[in-house]
C-alpha cells in the first residue's frame, strides 16, 4: 500500500501536466464559437446605439464587415458604424467610415447623408483659437462638395448653414491673430495676416477694423505709402464707420 501510494505521488505532477495539455490542446482545437447572422447583428447594433451602448453597437457591426463582407447588411452597417462613432465623439474615426462608405457606394441612395455627415465630423473639430485650421478648412471642402453635387438633398440648407458658420470662424481666427500681432507690436505679422483676411473673406464683418488695423501696422513700420492707401480705402468704403474719425487723423499724419 505505501508503495502504491509512494508511485502514486510521484506520477501526480505527470498526470496533472499530460491533463492540462490535454485540455489546453482541446481549446486550440476546437472551433469558435460562430457569430449570429447578419441580420441579427444590424438589429442588435441598433438597439445598442439607441441605447447610447456605442461600444456594443460598433463591435456588431464590425463584426458584419468582417466576418459578412458579402451580405446586404454591409452596406448598412458601414453607414452605421460612421454614426456609431460620431455619437460617440469620436470624429476622427466617424470621418473615416463615412468616406469609405462615399468611395465605396458612390451611386448609394443615402450617399449625401455620408457627405454630409463627413463634413459635420470635421465641423466637429473645429477649433477657433487654434493655430491649425484645417478641419475648418476640409469642414468647407466637405459642404461645398454636397452643396455642388446634391442640390436636391434633404441635407442641403443645413450645409450652406453650417459652410457659412465655417466660414465666420475662419475669418475669425485670421482676425483674431492679426488683431494679437498688431497688439504685441509685431507689425510685420500682423500685416501678413491681415491682407490675407482681406483676401480670402472680401465680404466678412469687422473689414473695416482690418483695414485700420493694416493701415495702422503700415504706419508704425514706417511704411507711409501703404498706410495713406489704406487709410483712403478704409474712409471711402466705410465712411460711417466707428474708425473713420480716427483714420482720418492718422491719413493727416501719414502724408
Amino acid at each position: 500500500m505505501m508503495r502504491f501510494i509512494k508511485e502514486y505521488r510521484r506520477l501526480t505532477p505527470i498526470v496533472a501536466l499530460l491533463a492540462a495539455v490535454a485540455f489546453f490542446g482541446a481549446c486550440a482545437t476546437g472551433k469558435k464559437e460562430p457569430s449570429p447572422p447578419p441580420d441579427e447583428l444590424l438589429k442588435s447594433a441598433v438597439t445598442s446605439m439607441k441605447q447610447r451602448r456605442f461600444e456594443k453597437g460598433k463591435e456588431d457591426l464590425q463584426k458584419i464587415l468582417e466576418e459578412y463582407p458579402n451580405s446586404q447588411e454591409r452596406i448598412s452597417a458601414l453607414m452605421l458604424l460612421g454614426d456609431a462613432h460620431y455619437n460617440d465623439e469620436e470624429y476622427q474615426e466617424a470621418k473615416f467610415h463615412y468616406k469609405k462608405f462615399t468611395e465605396q457606394h458612390p451611386a448609394h441612395k443615402n450617399v449625401d447623408r455620408a457627405h454630409f455627415y463627413k463634413a459635420m465630423a470635421d465641423y466637429k473639430l473645429m477649433d477657433i483659437a487654434s493655430r491649425d485650421q484645417t478641419p475648418t478648412r476640409n469642414a468647407i471642402e466637405a459642404f461645398n462638395h454636397l452643396i455642388n453635387n446634391f442640390p436636391k438633398s434633404e441635407y442641403y440648407n443645413e450645409a450652406v448653414k453650417r459652410k457659412r458658420e465655417c466660414e465666420d470662424n475662419l475669418a475669425q481666427n485670421f482676425f483674431q491673430v492679426g488683431k494679437f500681432y498688431h497688439r504685441t507690436h509685431a507689425y510685420q505679422a500682423a500685416i501678413v495676416r491681415l491682407n490675407s483676411f482681406l483676401k480670402e473673406f472680401p465680404e466678412q464683418k469687422y473689414r473695416d477694423e482690418v483695414l485700420f488695423l493694416l493701415a495702422d501696422s503700415y504706419y508704425q513700420e514706417q511704411n507711409f505709402d501703404m498706410a495713406q492707401s489704406t487709410f483712403k480705402k478704409l474712409v471711402g468704403e466705410f465712411p460711417k464707420s466707428q474708425f473713420t474719425l480716427e483714420a482720418k487723423a492718422r491719413f493727416t499724419k501719414s502724408r
